[in-house]
């Protein structure tokens, strides 16, 4: 994926005065000291910044198309609408960063400390997030789709309202997660753990989801039509209506699950397990079944001489 698989984007208007704009455009400013520097609306296409110190920087609205920004340190820095299209910040620290509204496009953040920093209503398309930290960060409303996020931590992030079509999710750390009315459409999420993750009227359709962890999961009302589970781990999940028809769910644990009032038309049931699942009302027509444990506990034993009381 390159940026040319992506519309041009566009800072967005601000009435704002540019009169003490900064040009630094190409310039070498490899380990500069910027701490809490006034940066606002600044020119640094394409500037060197490695290694530079730019925690608490206001750097709301700057250019930083094609920054290198590699090991920066941008602790707290306001980077609200700001454009590092293709930007390299791979292994930069940018805890509690302000990124709303920032256009990230093929961006790469590749192993970057993003813990707790703002990424609402950010544009993330081709971005670069694997092995990155993204511990409670909010990314409500962002734009993740064709994002790669490989082994990431999104542990307690918020991710309501986001797109994530095809991205890429393959054991990424999701525990937690509120990922509210996500569209997960496309996307490979293999081996990934979503641990007590909020999933409620998600969309999976067509996702690949083999040998992922969802147990005590929240899926209320999802759609997994054509879903690949196979292989999933979805203990006490909660699929009350979901949608999941055609899903393949060979070899899934479906243990203790809540699976009341989903739809299960033509799934794929192979050697899965529901034991002491709840499947009242559910809809099974034509789905495949073989060897699939559905046994409830049994009876308790009790003594005939009760009966005769």
């Amino acid at each position: 994926m390159t940026e040319s698989d992506f519309p041009e984007v566009l800072v967005p208007d601000s009435d704002v005065t540019l009169a003490n704009k900064l040009y630094l455009a190409r310039e070498n400013l490899r380990g500069a000291d910027m701490q809490s520097a006034d940066l606002v609306y600044a020119d640094l296409i394409k500037a060197d910044l490695i290694e530079a110190d730019l925690s608490r920087a206001d750097l709301s609205g700057a250019d930083l198309i094609g920054a290198v920004l590699v090991n920066a340190n941008l602790l707290g820095a306001n980077l609200s609408a700001a454009n590092l299209t293709g930007a390299n910040c791979i292994k930069s620290v940018g805890r509690f960063t302000n990124f709303s509204k920032a256009i990230l496009v093929t961006a790469n953040f590749k192993g970057a400390d993003l813990s707790g920093c703002d990424l609402s209503n950010s544009d993330l398309r081709g971005a670069d997030l694997s092995d990155t930290l993204l511990k409670g960060a909010n990314l409500t409303k962002a734009n993740l789709n064709g994002t790669n996020l490989r082994n990431a931590d999104l542990t307690e992030a918020d991710l309501s309202g986001a797109s994530l079509v095809k991205v890429n999710l393959t054991s990424a750390i999701l525990k937690d997660t509120i990922l509210r009315y996500v569209d997960f459409r496309g996307a490979d999420i293999r081996s990934a753990d979503f641990t007590g993750a909020d999933l409620r009227g998600t969309i999976f359709r067509g996702a690949d989801c083999r040998s992922s962890n969802f147990s005590f999961v929240k899926f209320m009302f999802a759609n997994l039509n054509k879903a690949n589970f196979s292989g999933c781990k979805l203990v006490f999940a909660t699929l009350t209506k979901a949608n999941l028809m055609d899903i393949d769910l060979t070899g899934a644990n479906l243990e203790c699950a809540d699976l009341i009032g989903a739809n299960l038309t033509k799934a794929n049931l192979t050697d899965a397990c529901l034991r002491n699942a709840d499947v009242q009302g559910a809809d099974f027509t034509g789905a495949v079944l073989a060897r699939t444990v559905m046994a409830q506990p049994e009876e308790p034993a009790h003594d005939v001489e009760d009966d005769l009381t």
